[in-house]
């Protein structure tokens, strides 16, 4: 009987341990996603203000660079258990649609010269005819769950799907700096 008492009670601890280590996980997940974006940032911000390299289209080449590493590379740094893909294409989405439309009110800019905005804007072309915003196979006009974290928009507590209830979070843009101190709330980099 004790054999069973003491196997109960490390079977036990080990269910109770694992919402605290899926907790860490995503909330390591999230440190590492709002390292990389604040890095990427301070990069595009050091690289603008080095000046002109001289070679052509040096705004657009290092806006470009900005675009890759902040939204794909540290968007890479999500996926997984606590992020599934469609929410981190969803939050891109967004991104992007921020991004570009602040880059392409300059003369410079040409979003067919940065490869993963080219990509983009094929995509949205691509789901513009399905009115699909969020790419995840269900109409706009009866899709329940707009960021796909499986919470019915009228329950969601936490838009940004980052573990963070939304009363509770100083960081909607998930970009490392708080709300309060944020200057770049669409993480433009400008």
């Amino acid at each position: 009987m004790k054999v069973i008492w003491i196997l109960s009670l490390v079977f036990l601890s080990g269910v109770i341990a694992v919402p605290r280590v899926k907790r860490d996980s995503c909330e390591e997940a999230q440190t590492n996603y709002d390292a990389c974006v604040a890095s990427a940032h301070a990069e595009h911000r050091l690289a603008l203000a080095g000046g002109d390299d001289g070679r052509p289209d040096f705004y657009s080449r290092k806006s470009c660079n900005f675009i890759e590493a902040a939204v794909m590379t540290c968007g890479d740094l999500l996926i997984g258990d606590c992020f599934p893909a469609d929410s981190v294409q969803a939050m891109r989405n967004q991104q992007f649609e921020s991004i570009v439309a602040s880059l392409e009110q300059s003369g410079e800019w040409d979003s067919n010269k940065c490869e993963s905005v080219k990509q983009w804007k094929d995509q949205m072309d691509n789901n513009d005819d399905d009115a699909d915003e969020d790419g995840d196979g269900i109409a706009d006009d009866v899709d329940t769950d707009d960021d796909n974290d499986g919470v019915p928009d009228d329950e969601d507590t936490d838009d940004d799907n980052d573990g963070v209830p939304d009363d509770e979070d100083n960081d909607d843009d998930n970009d490392g700096v708080p709300d309060d101190e944020d200057n770049d709330d669409d993480n433009d980099g400008v």
